[in-house]
């Protein structure tokens, strides 16, 4: 039998004596785990692929220019996922011999741009106005494995956890920030952390997974 408990106390002292390290590195930073519980009864378990994201604060004047790039190649669209600031710049390259035509869709199902990478090395640049999540998909036969989101919201850091649910930004000014996750296929939470230029803040984070409505019943399986 799977003891969870156990299970479940290990990887957290794992990810705690991760974290702490990292802490005292990285002055005026924010790290920390992010965790995904599936129901009531199930462990609490890294998450990776999600994205941290702070946010700005009023007494923010700007925040820092950016460019995000998406690259393409045999194996799909990377990264998964990535946060922009409204107005910058998204920078798609292709790195594969075959053609990918892509397709960003806004949350609201309106499409923010259709491309098509057609030769290696090409790359267009795309400006994202509007903010929320953009889902980003081949239109290719074959292609469905090809998907990565864009947030784009107003903000001062941001990282995506790894494959132990771990992320770490840096360069946050000080201050008590409001801290976003979000994962596309879970949701959404919001949290505050307090930042100081000593040492980074230490915050985990908590993402329950919807539940899964019941099957409706039909004549074959009532």
């Amino acid at each position: 039998m799977i003891e969870w408990g156990r299970i479940r106390a290990a990887v957290m002292w794992v990810a705690c004596a991760v974290t702490s390290a990292l802490s005292q590195a990285l002055p005026g930073g924010v790290t920390g785990v992010v965790y995904v519980q599936g129901d009531a009864s199930a462990p609490w378990v890294p998450l990776p692929g999600a994205a941290v994201i702070v946010d700005v604060a009023p007494t923010d004047t700007s925040s820092v220019a950016a460019q995000g790039l998406l690259t393409v190649d045999e194996q799909g669209l990377h990264p998964l996922i990535q946060a922009l600031n409204p107005g910058e710049v998204l920078r798609l390259v292709s790195r594969s011999s075959s053609i990918h035509r892509l397709q960003a869709q806004s949350e609201a199902g309106r499409r923010v741009f259709s491309l098509a990478l057609t030769i290696p090395g090409l790359e267009i640049a795309k400006t994202l106005d509007s903010p929320g999540l953009i889902t980003i998909t081949c239109a290719e036969r074959g292609h469905d494995h090809e998907v990565a989101y864009v947030f784009v919201s107003p903000h001062v850091g941001w990282a995506a956890t790894d494959e132990r649910g771990l992320f770490l930004i840096p360069g946050v000014p000080s201050g008590t920030r409001s801290i976003r996750t979000l994962h596309p296929e879970i949701g959404s939470a919001m949290d505050s952390v307090v930042v100081t230029p000593a040492r980074a803040a230490e915050r985990d984070l908590y993402l329950i997974r919807p539940a899964i409505p019941p099957v409706k019943a039909t004549p074959e399986n009532q």
